[in-house]
């Protein structure tokens, strides 16, 4: 005859998984809302120092200004994969261990800032030339730090980004001095130098999840 501690013991332990699952959602619903209210709160501190309408920053900019819905599409692509590669870059060093680590969170931020810049023309608004000088000496620093994972990883494909980022703002800065120029050889170098970029750093954190895998 069974005992009737035995089905006791077998619920318990799925109680309390479910509880847990219950608790660990909840953490995760929090830190949302938490992010979009700091994000709101933002976006409310400059509608009152700009004296700008809120609903001006709630609205997609082609719906306010009536235009369609493709004005910008080319710019958008390129700053959707930058997040994406940051996004995958910051939750890959989460799984992984060792020098990409550290490797993966850094270049993860980086690109994220990439794309929050590119999104905001911050560089247009604030200083263009501090930008680029501050893009000039610390991107290649970091990438000089951490030379050792990345003679170890797709070499051509940041070699290659790195050349078209350069070039296209060696053209901006030529249009700055007076040589007013078509734009779109510009905006195309940086459109195919960002989709390399993102494409090294999703090759990086495969590499590097695998490699964690394999680790005993």
């Amino acid at each position: 005859m069974r005992k009737p501690g035995n089905s006791t013991a077998r619920i318990d332990p799925m109680a309390q998984r479910g509880f847990s699952r219950l608790i660990e959602g909840w953490r995760w619903a929090l830190s949302a809302c938490v992010a979009s209210a700091m994000i709101f709160i933002f976006g409310l501190a400059i509608s009152l120092a700009t004296s700008t309408p809120l609903k001006l920053l709630l609205q997609d900019p082609n719906h306010t200004a009536n235009n369609p819905w493709y004005f910008g599409f080319i710019e958008f692509a390129s700053v959707l994969i930058l997040i994406a590669a940051g996004a995958v870059a910051i939750f890959s060093a989460s799984l992984t261990k060792g020098p990409c680590k550290r490797f993966l969170y850094v270049g993860g931020f980086i690109t994220v800032a990439l794309a929050i810049d590119d999104a905001y023309m911050l560089h247009e608004e604030i200083s263009e030339r501090s930008f680029y000088i501050a893009y000039g000496i610390l991107i290649p620093l970091f990438f000089i730090w951490n030379r050792k994972f990345v003679f170890d990883g797709p070499l051509l494909i940041i070699f290659l980004s790195g050349f078209m980022l350069a070039l296209a703002v060696l053209i901006d800065t030529a249009n700055d001095w007076g040589y007013f120029g078509p734009s779109e050889p510009e905006n195309l170098l940086e459109l195919f130098g960002f989709f390399l970029w993102s494409a090294y750093f999703f090759s990086v954190s495969r590499m590097s999840i695998s490699r964690s895998a394999s680790d005993p």
